[in-house]
């Protein structure tokens, strides 16, 4: 579900959600201005919901305040007691706001210790994850890079091998983010010795 208040953008929204496709008037060659007829003005997709998906959705937008203030203040704490770590924490621009859909940090050890630290959250409960992978690590882009003259991406590179998220979600009890915490910076200390 996207919302917008620019007409020009919920237009082209519009058509690249069927196909690239317009049954506007405007858009059809003069021969063609009946109804049935319609027209292909660039590339597109079947990206239409169900109507069920619709209803979720729209019954969530009634609740998205509630759920951005539990994701703003899950990172606040979570930005408040992980400070003290060899690591870096998600920065926000003066004045911006983040919708938090993401708790990403940068451990300072290579990938095979990040992935330690990953499966020792994984072990006690704590789903961390990656967001996101490199583009050029995928084998899609891996077996086209010399051809194309694909560049390696070095900070993506980088990024990629510290990255961890940490679990963010309104449904997020104290509880279980005290969980998290806990289990995280013990895992982080164990990996400065």
């Amino acid at each position: 579900m996207v919302t917008t208040n620019s007409p020009a953008l919920y237009q082209k929204l519009t058509r690249l959600r069927t196909h690239g496709i317009s049954r506007e008037p405007q858009h059809r060659s003069q021969g063609r201005r009946h109804p049935w007829y319609y027209e292909k003005l660039e590339l597109g997709n079947h990206y239409r919901m169900t109507d069920i998906q619709a209803a979720l959705g729209r019954s969530q937008l009634r609740k998205i305040k509630t759920f951005q203030a539990k994701r703003e203040a899950i990172a606040s704490i979570y930005g408040k007691s992980l400070a003290h770590l060899p690591m870096d924490l998600p920065r926000l621009t003066p004045g911006a706001r983040s919708a938090w859909h993401l708790f990403p940090v940068c451990v300072k050890w290579p990938k095979s210790r990040r992935d330690f630290v990953l499966s020792r959250l994984r072990g006690h409960g704590v789903n961390g994850n990656l967001h996101y992978l490199p583009v050029p690590s995928f084998r899609f882009y891996r077996h086209r890079r010399w051809k194309r003259g694909f560049t390696a991406c070095p900070l993506a590179q980088k990024y990629g091998a510290r990255a961890i998220s940490l679990p963010i979600f309104p449904g997020l009890s104290a509880k279980q983010q005290k969980d998290v915490i806990r289990v995280f910076q013990q895992t982080l200390q164990t990996q400065c010795r």
